[in-house]
């Protein structure tokens, strides 16, 4: 089991679907036969991990977002999860992209390494605030903590991130082949090579697809709950606490920026891989009306170009939350301004409990 695979083989992912199955994030799956195993032991062993979770769900108020994905790797049709990964060894078989290796500084393993080791000290603080607040113990703070849910949380994302970005780097690997036939080919072979590119585009849809149906609910609880947390750290953050030491007061507000900070990069990482997939995926389209008008003088290619244009139009998709909202840029600004609204109206609501109860509160 190698560890230097490149993303533009799906294999690359195998490690770590084997350590995402002790989670039940992911489906069972063998990657040298294409086909799910023991899904019944599997739906058995999710069970525990459902029960953790929607205990925690009540315990600690919050919608745990952890749950849609465990139902839907274990309990679930897990179909959407064999198109995605079926489709994608097809890609790669037609592409021929298997068996590559990926530079020592862009290798996934590094990159989720390093991104284990912030989590770890993200983590850490929080806990070490929280522990000296409640005059707790490490192992009762571990213990009353949702760290599990929090970790479930980071391993899913960096899932998502993943996947996207392996349907990026497969638009952009088909751009450049189609590139290289419009260039290069002649007519009689160019037909036949852009058939093959324009299956490969149809399947990469079927793949957006595939992810927005596995992935779309996460989406959508998972900006609210973003949203919420952005919305109670700032608030911490602006908010005098009162009967706390310098001390404690300054590593809430440190564990608060990190949780800001964690947030953000997470939010940001997938939004942007996304809206780059969008516009690799309308690059193919665009190379189509370009080449039509470099290659005029051939009537042929030009009427090939156009039924492949003609038929990438139809099968373009674009990500979505359960097709409550079209995943792009436009929503970063979406979430803040909310966030921003909200968080206006319950430092007003906090000004007006102290001028309450503090007769001495000058604002």
């Amino acid at each position: 089991m190698s560890l230097k695979v490149s993303v533009k083989d799906i294999r690359f992912t195998k490690p770590f679907f084997l350590y995402l199955n002790v989670f039940s994030i992911t489906p069972w799956y063998d990657f040298n036969t294409n086909l799910f195993c023991r899904p019944t032991i599997s739906k058995i062993y999710g069970e525990p991990l459902l029960r953790k979770n929607n205990s925690c769900v009540w315990g600690h108020n919050f919608i745990d977002e952890n749950i849609l994905i465990i139902l839907k790797s274990t309990t679930w049709n897990v179909s959407d999860w064999k198109t995605l990964l079926v489709n994608f060894n097809i890609i790669d078989a037609n592409l021929q992209t298997t068996k590559r290796k990926e530079e020592f500084f862009k290798n996934f393993y590094l990159q989720l390494g390093i991104k284990h080791l912030l989590f770890g000290i993200f983590v850490g603080h929080q806990f070490y605030s929280w522990a000296k607040f409640f005059d707790f113990s490490w192992l009762e703070s571990l213990w009353m903590s949702p760290i599990f849910e929090f970790y479930e949380e980071f391993l899913v994302m960096v899932l998502m991130h993943a996947l996207v970005e392996s349907i990026k780097v497969r638009y952009r690997k088909l751009n450049s082949r189609l590139v290289e036939v419009c260039q290069n080919s002649e007519t009689n072979k160019m037909d036949q090579e852009l058939s093959n590119l324009s299956h490969v585009y149809r399947t990469l849809g079927d793949n957006i697809d595939a992810f927005n149906s596995i992935f779309g609910c996460q989406i959508l609880v998972t900006l609210f709950h973003w949203g919420l947390q952005m919305i109670l750290c700032l608030n911490y953050l602006f908010v005098v606490v009162v009967g706390v030491d310098d001390d404690l007061y300054r590593n809430f507000m440190i564990g608060n920026i990190c949780t800001l900070i964690f947030i953000k990069c997470n939010f940001f990482m997938i939004i942007f891989s996304i809206d780059s997939t969008i516009q690799e995926e309308r690059k193919f389209v665009d190379l189509c009306y370009k080449f039509q008008e470099e290659l005029v003088d051939d009537c042929q290619k030009v009427a090939i170009l156009r039924r492949l244009a003609k038929f990438s139009k139809t099968f373009h998709r674009e990500f979505n939350a359960s097709r409550f909202l079209k995943i792009d840029k436009t929503i970063i600004f979406g979430l803040f301004s909310k966030v921003a609204t909200y968080y206006i109206i319950t430092n007003q609501l906090n000004e007006s409990q102290y001028q309450k109860f503090s007769p001495n509160f000058t604002g």
